[in-house]
């Protein structure tokens, strides 16, 4: 018997007995007929749309952070030395991104011109962070 599994949306042959007493049950398959192939392909087609108009607005807000400049303020010594650093949480709070998209290759640990790189999928992009003493 062939069923369309729901998580992936494959097709698969399976025995009468598995589908019928297992899959069937738990909400883990439904059977493949010609309408459900065509709901599948429906909803299949939807997420790729879904993904490429996601993709779309990622590349249109890189580009629109690309080469921009940021500055944050916070406490510092005399010599330059932060009080604490400055976290991938605080810049994604600054930038206005998800901190999964921050590459960070070290803390930021003193005052000074920093160039983040910021990367989701095959975008890239790179800003610039001033950090300032904050009087």
């Amino acid at each position: 018997m062939k069923v369309i599994i729901k998580d992936s949306g494959d097709v698969k042959k399976v025995s009468y007995g598995y589908a019928v007493n297992f899959l069937f049950p738990r909400g883990l398959a439904i059977p493949a007929t010609n309408e459900n192939l065509g709901k599948i392909e429906r909803i299949k087609k939807e997420k790729e749309a879904d993904k490429a108009k996601e993709n779309k607005l990622k590349e249109n807000k890189f580009n629109q952070l690309s080469g921009k400049k940021f500055i944050i303020k916070t406490k510092a010594g005399e010599n330059g030395r932060l009080f604490g650093t400055i976290t991938k949480k605080e810049l994604a709070k600054t930038i206005k991104v998800d901190k999964k998209e921050i590459v960070l290759v070290k803390p930021i640990k003193k005052i000074g011109l920093y160039e983040i790189e910021l990367k989701s999928g095959s975008f890239k992009t790179s800003v610039k962070l001033e950090v300032k003493k904050d009087k």
